[in-house]
């Protein structure tokens, strides 16, 4: 009796399991991402597709615009009870990130890994508050092994930003900056960005990200022979220089 009992559970085991896996393959991306409440300044447009492999027409961040997002679920991590899901975003024909990254930790913290981004230089310029008016040029790319979201921002990163073939129009003039170069972390729940100082222009900075991704920076610009003549042009909008010959940069 006893087992027959065992293996009538185990049948009915089996049947419910099956049936949560048939249901979850069918299960709409649009009704999941409804379980997730999305911060303010994140919009999220069309979603369409199943769990397995979804699309997102667009999501807009802090008014960047990602275009073509399309997501597919690992069935092995699900199974693992540790879900991640490899999205694809952007493309040649749309302005915005392209790139790719894989997303785990639905169930606890939230966390990014391998993720890559090309992004147009003057999407970043655009969200900054500058001395003067500067037109960026050519692209960034990003790279993070890994980010973790925590409080205001993260909890840990990892990262670099490489600007390759920088260059700005500054008063109405195209000046090549050289290649620049910067890492990410992650520093009491803030994102830090700090420039790498081996660069043409004499520049040497550090910005945080935090509370509403409210932005701030802090630096120095210390003219070389290197330097492009048209930045000397820009030298007097930043102040008078210090007994080191350095401009202060702040923002």
């Amino acid at each position: 009796m006893k087992v027959l009992i065992k293996k009538y559970l185990g049948l009915t085991a089996g049947f419910v399991v099956l049936y949560l896996f048939f249901i979850i393959s069918l299960m709409p991306l649009s009704f999941v991402t409804h379980w997730f409440e999305t911060p303010k300044n994140i919009i999220v447009g069309k979603v369409s597709g199943s769990i397995w492999q979804g699309k997102i027409a667009a999501v807009v961040v802090d008014g960047v615009t990602i275009n073509k997002i399309e997501t597919e679920l690992s069935f092995f991590s699900l199974l693992a009870f540790s879900p991640k899901i490899v999205a694809n975003f952007g493309e040649p024909l749309f302005t915005g990130p392209e790139g790719r990254v894989t997303i785990s930790g639905l169930f606890a913290g939230i966390s990014l890994e391998n993720l890559t981004v090309s992004t147009q230089a003057n999407l970043i310029a655009e969200h900054l508050t500058l001395p003067v008016a500067v037109i960026a040029h050519d692209f960034i790319s990003i790279e993070i092994e890994r980010y973790v979201f925590g409080q205001p921002v993260c909890t840990e990163l990892n990262g670099s930003i490489v600007w390759q073939k920088a260059a700005v129009t500054v008063l109405g003039e195209k000046v090549i900056l050289g290649e620049l170069a910067a890492e990410l972390s992650c520093q009491k729940g803030k994102m830090i960005v700090e420039m790498n100082p081996k660069n043409d222009l004499g520049l040497s900075f550090t910005a945080s990200v935090g509370q509403s991704f409210h932005a701030s920076g802090d630096g120095y610009l210390t003219p070389t022979n290197k330097t492009p003549q048209a930045i000397h042009q820009v030298l007097p909008f930043l102040g008078p220089a210090d007994n080191q010959g350095r401009y202060r940069l702040a923002f």
